[in-house]
């Protein structure tokens, strides 16, 4: 018979596979966190540095605005998962790669 079919393959690679990934997106997602974070905050004294000039000043609050809409995004979509977590009744620790 087919190992898929009767189900006798060893997927433990999967169980390591998803907990490395996980781990990785957690690594990422603060990474962006703070790159976001610190173009909001070289925007904000790029904008109060450069009180004389109206150009220096419109590109820092642009710096500004894109900074906290990227952490509006991140931080949105991170409450989502949650949300999402929360109504399934998915534990953190209870998730576990899928066995076929």
């Amino acid at each position: 018979m087919d190992p898929i079919i009767v189900t006798a393959q060893n997927t433990a690679w999967l169980d390591t596979t998803a907990g490395s990934l996980q781990a990785v997106i957690g690594a990422l997602v603060g990474l962006l966190v703070a790159i976001a974070l610190v173009v909001f905050i070289w925007g904000m004294v790029v904008f109060i540095a450069s009180s004389g000039s109206d150009e220096k000043r419109a590109a820092g609050k642009q710096r500004m605005i894109w900074g906290i809409v990227a952490l509006f995004v991140i931080i949105s979509v991170w409450g989502l998962v949650l949300l999402l977590q929360a109504i399934l009744g998915i534990e953190p620790d209870d998730v576990v790669a899928p066995r076929f």
